[in-house]
């Protein structure tokens, strides 16, 4: 048995279909890159946010307490 070589319009055809899978993997690729750009960013934001939280817990916990003032004394009303 003799093999048929493939024709012109066949290889353009696995050429491109090459090609599109390529371009498919790329942006696979640059997708999975994003998502983990993204994800390290938002737990260095989460970190951060807490880090303020604690900052500013510890802050007001080393101020004193605020004085209670006395209620003003009511007066009569004289008729």
């Amino acid at each position: 048995m003799q093999r048929s070589t493939p024709s012109k319009a066949e290889e353009k055809v696995a050429l491109e279909e090459r090609k599109a899978r390529q371009i498919v993997k790329d942006k696979e690729t640059a997708r999975v890159a994003r998502n983990a750009k993204v994800e390290k960013l938002k737990a260095l934001r989460l970190a951060k946010e807490e880090a303020e939280r604690e900052a500013k817990a510890a802050e007001a916990a080393a101020k004193p307490a605020p004085k209670k003032r006395k209620a003003a004394a009511k007066k009569k009303p004289t008729a």
